[in-house]
């Protein structure tokens, strides 16, 4: 499968979670997502990375925490870049608080998919009050099979 066709299916599959409830830790289409789960949800169904678990904090830790504990979450299995505009399939991530906290995945740039109350929704991000006005980083979740390959 090229790097366009997983791209496409990343898209798929995270449409297909759309309308899931919000539910903090929780991991299972249809029934409850939260914006950490989703991700590891969706990439893993398309066999792009399979996450470890993740730490166990409390739904609101941005708001006391200093540790980015979300980038470093993506960091293991996704590749920050600054040079491009995201793609279908990639991730943005947006600061809330003290820390970035907020992740989804793109659909067609400023298209994006999350889980935030109430549910898992399609929304554009420069009109969104997650992302708009709000700092942003993007990676690139494909660059490690790019690697392996190359």
């Amino acid at each position: 499968m090229t790097e366009q066709e997983q791209r496409a299916e990343v898209v798929k599959e995270a449409r297909s979670c759309l309308r899931t409830p919000y539910l903090s830790h929780a991991r299972i289409k249809g029934v409850g997502l939260d914006c950490a789960t989703f991700l590891e949800l969706v990439y893993a169904t398309c066999n792009i990375f399979v996450a470890g678990e993740l730490p166990d904090l409390s739904p609101q830790w941005f708001l006391h925490a200093d540790r980015e504990w979300y980038l470093e979450y993506l960091s293991k299995y996704a590749t920050e870049f600054t040079d491009r505009l995201p793609q279908p399939g990639d991730i943005v991530c947006a600061r809330h608080g003290r820390a970035y906290s907020h992740g989804a995945i793109v659909t067609e740039w400023p298209r994006v998919i999350h889980c935030f109350p109430p549910c898992v929704m399609e929304t554009n991000a420069l009109y969104d009050p997650q992302y708009t006005g709000r700092l942003l980083k993007y990676f690139d979740p494909f660059s490690t099979q790019r690697t392996q390959s190359e």
